[in-house]
């Protein structure tokens, strides 16, 4: 995760923000999946999926199937647009078109 600084000015005063923004596609995948205290494999076997092919997705490499996207949030009780807005967005818009 890489650090990024801000300057924020405030009527008369200016505040330096420190922001952390993620590095690769899926980091707040990997962010949540840490913070629940959950392995890769974990996730993978609650979701009916491969660790490797989970491993991808987290990596960015993959872009999981509706299915897969909602197991996963439901896994870890995120939001699945919070964790794959990309993937969702580019279903709703091939969908859309078909």
């Amino acid at each position: 995760m890489t650090t990024q600084q801000n300057v924020v000015t405030i009527g008369a005063q200016q505040k330096v923000v420190v922001m952390h923004v993620a590095t690769t596609r899926r980091e707040l995948l990997a962010n949540k999946r840490r913070a629940a205290g959950l392995t890769q494999a974990e996730i993978a076997s609650r979701v009916g999926i491969t660790q490797q092919h989970y491993s991808l997705i987290e990596n960015g490499q993959r872009d999981p199937a509706l299915r897969v996207v909602l197991r996963i949030a439901e896994v870890l009780d995120a939001d699945p647009r919070e964790l794959f807005a990309d993937v969702l967005d580019e279903q709703a818009a091939t969908a859309e078109s078909a």
